[in-house]
């Protein structure tokens, strides 16, 4: 498999679909770890997604060669809504909350019942099967993006880390990114819905898939979604 290097802008913005989000009443969400190879163009990696209540931590499996500041993981807590990025190799860390950025960018609360009523109308099934995994899945394309295909089970809960949280607290209604098919497309499944396979066409052109490798229901450590304490916070936002 060819292995290209990716910058940490790349690393961080990869996938950007993951969203805060509140829905009334507590429901399943998945517990564990799922490894997924990803990718981008001719840009391959693999990422490990692990899940426990409502703290989800995304890391990136790179070459043994990559320069130190390229490793970095993600911790999003979907109780507050704070994202925290870590860059290990500098021993730093920086948080971003979405509530805030939701506000700022001037989302409003009614947009997730309107995404989600808009992809009821455009979700179609394929009425095809395949095993990823372990698990089977059924796969699901858009109306408005044939090209576009999702492979998805049920029975394994909501998936935070595309679909966002549910029972979030109540003045965090709206998503960030909430425009995201595959955001949208999940919570269509009352009961949850985990991606195995998906491909998309990204807006400049560029093909995205993702195929699960492995399937961990695990309980993950609670210690996996702390930061080391002796990390200092910087702010990319603030003036040197």
């Amino acid at each position: 498999m060819k292995t290209i290097r990716f910058s940490i802008r790349e690393l961080v913005v990869l996938i950007p679909i993951v969203v805060i989000t509140a829905r009334a009443g507590a429901q399943k969400t998945f517990t564990g770890t799922i490894t997924y190879d990803v990718t981008l163009s001719d840009k391959q990696m693999q990422i490990s997604i692990s899940s426990r209540d409502k703290l989800v931590r995304q890391d990136f499996v790179l070459p043994a060669d990559a320069p130190p500041e390229a490793q970095t993981y993600q911790i999003f807590d979907y109780g507050n809504g704070n994202v925290t990025t870590v860059l290990p190799g500098m021993k730093k860390y920086m948080v971003t909350n979405l509530k805030t950025l939701r506000d700022a960018m001037g989302q409003r609360g009614d947009e997730h019942t309107d995404d989600v009523r808009k992809a009821l109308e455009d979700i179609k099934p394929s009425h095809r099967q395949e095993t990823i995994a372990g698990y089977t899945c059924d796969v699901y394309t858009l109306k408005s993006t044939p090209r576009d295909e999702w492979c998805i089970t049920t029975g394994l809960g909501h998936f935070l880390y595309f679909e966002g949280a549910t029972d979030i607290d109540a003045d965090s209604p709206a998503t960030v990114g909430g425009n995201s098919p595959t955001a949208s497309l999940m919570r269509t499944f009352k009961n949850g819905a985990v991606v195995l396979r998906m491909r998309m066409m990204s807006r400049n052109g560029e093909t995205v898939s993702m195929v699960a490798t492995k399937l961990d229901r695990t309980t993950p450590p609670a210690t996996l979604f702390v930061r080391p304490a002796s990390f200092e916070e910087m702010n990319p936002f603030k003036a040197p």
